[in-house]
């Protein structure tokens, strides 16, 4: 049984905090970093410190124009959405812009043979 990724709460979360986004295309680059780190001398702690740093950036296209923004905490992500959109009513327009249709994954094995068939044919 596959196990939900520990992310997928959050993401629903994140999900909650984007705006209407009635008549838009758009995309999150989300990068999360947790950090640990302890100092001490012989033997004995004297400090801890641990960290969570959080990017968010998002693209949105808006009648083929683009816009992008970034923020560094998930309560500006709004205010992301908002400088996009603002960024991309100024924008010239590019009839080639789009993003890519929704499509369902196909599984990926996790290992190719065709690596062995070229490297076969390599060696020949």
């Amino acid at each position: 049984m596959q196990q939900p990724h520990i992310l997928n709460d959050y993401i629903e979360t994140i999900y909650q905090k984007i705006p209407e986004t009635k008549g838009l295309q758009w995309e999150i680059y989300f990068s999360r970093k947790k950090s640990f780190s302890v100092e001490g001398k012989d033997l004995n702690i004297d400090k801890k410190k641990d960290s969570v740093k959080e990017f968010f950036f998002v693209r949105v296209i808006k009648q083929q124009k683009s816009g992008t923004a970034s923020c560094s905490s998930l309560d500006k992500l709004t205010d992301a959405f908002s400088s996009a959109i603002q960024i991309a009513d100024i924008s010239e327009p590019d009839e080639f812009l789009s993003l890519p249709s929704s499509k369902d994954f196909k599984e990926v094995a996790v290992f190719d043979e065709t690596i062995f068939e070229i490297k076969n044919s390599l060696s020949d």
